[in-house]
């Protein structure tokens, strides 16, 4: 997941200096070149979208990873309590 925010930083960035080159091409007569550096910038962003869900994605399911995790890790120690209180006698440890 952070190498996908990672990528989207800087597809942030390459859609803001499109912008920024198409507003110069503009100013300087170059309406063709504006045009494309424009078009670019639509499909930049339709990636973006795209790693956006992909990001969000990840931050569900390591949400639930982690639920999960806590989940076992009670169940765990719950049942190693148990465990000590059936034979005194063992030393267990837990870490």
């Amino acid at each position: 997941a952070n190498s996908s925010r990672l990528r989207f930083l800087r597809l942030a960035e390459a859609v803001e200096k499109l912008r920024r080159q198409a507003g110069i091409s503009v100013r300087t007569g170059m309406e063709d070149n504006a045009r494309d550096l424009l078009f670019q910038k639509k499909k930049l962003m339709q990636v973006m979208e795209k790693l956006k869900t992909r990001i969000e994605t990840f931050d569900h399911l390591l949400e639930k990873l982690n639920q999960a995790i806590s989940m076992k890790e009670g169940l765990l120690i719950e049942n190693m309590a148990l465990d000590l209180d059936s034979s005194e006698a063992d030393v267990r440890i837990v870490s």
